[in-house]
């Protein structure tokens, strides 16, 4: 058979100067301790300048991908996961629902967002902006998927575009690579948009205090 791995990958963002209770203190961890006794533990410690972790970049490290390998991208790591076919010519994008003001993103999950409702947006998006070249799927929460066989979209260095939680209280548009597939991006990321901020989904959430799910990324 194959040989399976599990990797359990836990956050925690309390400051190391003793003052704070490590995040799993207190808590029924009985099985977590019987994995670590049973393979392998490290602590993985980034940068403090840094606003996030880079999720996609560190689970290709953990599974031994070089970083610019095309093969690995976010993206049919993504469509592997959700069981989605890429043929030949098709590139595969992260689509991520989160919520921005005035440009800026202020939440990356759009208020972790149940997958009953993103997955009415993401039907909304194909219906009204998708084509024979461009297919959004569903997958869950607020990560979805963009299939693509547009000229424009191709593009094997997607990794190059930051994850969301990146870019908190940045302008999105100062975040989008240059040239062509910018604007490419940046044309698809405002359509949607617009789509978004005028759906019911999103009305809805608004009125009941939740971070809307009104920009594409």
């Amino acid at each position: 058979g194959h040989m399976k791995y599990v990797i359990v990958r836990v956050e925690d963002y309390a400051s190391s100067d003793g003052q704070t209770a490590a995040l799993l203190d207190g808590a029924k961890t009985s099985h977590l301790q019987q994995l670590a006794q049973a393979g392998a533990v490290g602590t993985i410690r980034q940068k403090a300048d840094l606003p996030g972790i880079d999720r996609a970049s560190l689970h290709r490290a953990l599974l031994g991908f070089e970083s610019g390998d095309p093969g690995a991208s976010p993206g049919r790591c993504y469509a592997a996961s959700a069981g989605a076919k890429l043929v030949d010519g098709d590139t595969a994008w992260c689509c991520e629902l989160v919520t921005h003001r005035d440009g800026a993103i202020l939440d990356p999950t759009a208020g972790n967002i149940p997958t009953k409702e993103s997955q009415v947006l993401i039907h909304a998006l194909d219906e009204r902006l998708g084509s024979e070249a461009r297919l959004w799927t569903v997958g869950h929460g607020s990560h979805h998927l963009l299939i693509v066989r547009d000229p424009a979209l191709t593009s094997d260095g997607e990794t190059n575009v930051r994850p969301p939680e990146l870019l908190i209280g940045q302008t999105w548009t100062r975040a989008l690579p240059g040239g062509a597939l910018g604007l490419a991006l940046r044309s698809i990321i405002e359509q949607g948009s617009k789509l978004l901020e005028s759906h019911p989904i999103n009305r809805v959430r608004v009125d009941l205090g939740e971070n809307p799910a009104n920009l594409l990324w």
